[in-house]
C-alpha cells in the first residue's frame, strides 16, 4: 500500500515521523503540506475516512491557529466553513498526516504508527455503534456481530465503531490473546480488560 506522507519539513515531529517511516522501510509519497495545502474536499474525505472530530485536523499549536483566534471561532463554524478554511493555508493542518487506503492518522503517535508495518490487511466497518457499557464503563460496539472490545481509542456514544482496521502483527497478537478464536467478521476476538 503506498501512503501519502503530508509534512512540512522544518518541523520536528514531521522529521521524527519521516525518520520512523524510512526505519520501519514503509514506502509514501510526500507531499510539502504549505506548498500543496490540502483541498476543502481531500480535507472533508480524510475526515470521514478517519472517524476523528474535524478538531482534530486544526494545528492547534500554531501560530496561525492562534493569530485568527480560531479556539472561539471553530466552534461557531459549520463543517463546510471549516473545511474550506483548513484549505486556504497548509500551516493550519495538523501534522504530519498519513492517508492511505482505509487509514488517516493525524499527528505522530509512534503506538497509532505500529499499525503500518504489517500493511493493511483488511477495512473493517462493523456497524456498531458506541456505546457505554455501564455508566461509568468504557465504550462499547453494539454491532450485530456482538462485537466485545471495550475500546480505548477516542470514541464518542452514539458514534461509528472506530475499529475500522486491522494489521498483521495485531490480529496474531489479538488471536494469541483470545486462544485463536475469530468473530463471524473475521475480526480477532478481544474481550474487555475492564
Amino acid at each position: 500500500m503506498k501512503l501519502l506522507f503530508l509534512s512540512y519539513p522544518k518541523c520536528t515531529t514531521c522529521q521524527k515521523a519521516k525518520r520512523w517511516l524510512d526505519e520501519n522501510g514503509i514506502s509514501y509519497e510526500e507531499r510539502h503540506i504549505k506548498e500543496q495545502n490540502p483541498s476543502a474536499e481531500e480535507l472533508r474525505d480524510w475526515h470521514r475516512q478517519s472517524g476523528l472530530p474535524l478538531k482534530r485536523f486544526f494545528n492547534t499549536s500554531g501560530l496561525l491557529y492562534k493569530e485568527q483566534g480560531l479556539k472561539e471561532k471553530l466552534p461557531l463554524m459549520d463543517e463546510a466553513e471549516q473545511y474550506a478554511l483548513l484549505a486556504t493555508n497548509g500551516m493550519l493542518v495538523k501534522r504530519p498526516l498519513v492517508v492511505g487506503d482505509g487509514l488517516v492518522l493525524v499527528g505522530f503517535k509512534p503506538a497509532e504508527w505500529e499499525r503500518l508495518k504489517g500493511g493493511i490487511v483488511g477495512f473493517i466497518s462493523c456497524g456498531g455503534l458506541m456505546e457505554p457499557s455501564t455508566p461509568d464503563g468504557p465504550l462499547i460496539c453494539k454491532s450485530a456481530f456482538g462485537c466485545i472490545t471495550a475500546v480505548r481509542l477516542p470514541s464518542i456514544p452514539g458514534h461509528a465503531c472506530p475499529q475500522r482496521w486491522f494489521t498483521a502483527s495485531l490480529a496474531q497478537s489479538a488471536r494469541r490473546r483470545s486462544g485463536g478464536k475469530r468473530r463471524s467478521n473475521g475480526c480477532p476476538v478481544r474481550k474487555s480488560s475492564h
